[in-house]
């Protein structure tokens, strides 16, 4: 286990190094602390079309689950 855990925080670093130096970086996950903690625009794909969300853990959660989808 700990060798997953070693792996994921170096990933999650990588991406923040990357970010950080102006690389543009996509990342899709299911893992709604991982958005949180990761993103800095944060858009939603449900039922084929991406759904911007303002970056709160509720506004997520509701698109993930198509609540409020316009």
């Amino acid at each position: 286990m700990t060798t997953d855990l070693s792996a994921t925080a170096a990933v999650r670093d990588e991406i923040r190094r990357l970010a950080a130096g102006g690389t543009a970086v996509l990342l899709i996950s299911t893992d709604l602390d991982e958005v949180l903690e990761l993103g800095n625009r944060v858009g939603v794909l449900f039922r084929g079309r991406v759904l911007p969300v303002e970056p709160t853990r509720e506004r997520i959660g509701q698109r993930m689950l198509g609540v409020g989808d316009a």
